[in-house]
């Protein structure tokens, strides 16, 4: 088994999924066919112009919920409000990595995935 097929096994059902730094959304089309219909998944960037691509990559997927403009020092969303975070290749691009992982930490629930 794959490592991104092992990992998609361990979503639960109903999960919140947030994938922070998620581009063009590229993950989520590669790998549309291991994605339960039973999990919500946010997808946040930084950039305009990637969530645009993701936009257009991603719309025919029914688990995509929301795609919005996000700054990962400063999450817009409530305390322990998702079941996993997914930061797929982006902490090196964190000026302030301890900030962003206080950040992620506080919207993850206590017994979350990262």
């Amino acid at each position: 088994m794959l490592f991104i097929e092992y990992t998609y096994n361990q979503f639960c059902p109903n999960a919140k999924i947030l994938d922070i730094g998620c581009g063009d959304g590229t993950i989520w089309l590669n790998n549309q066919n291991k994605i339960s219909n039973n999990i919500s998944i946010t997808l946040a960037d930084i950039s305009l112009k990637m969530l645009e691509e993701c936009q257009n990559n991603t719309q025919h997927l029914p688990q995509i919920k929301t795609i919005e403009e996000a700054d990962c020092y400063y999450l817009p969303y409530l305390d322990k409000s998702f079941d996993v975070v997914i930061a797929n290749h982006v902490f090196m691009y964190f000026d302030d990595l301890p900030k962003a992982l206080q950040e992620i930490n506080r919207i993850l629930k206590d017994d979350g995935i990262l």
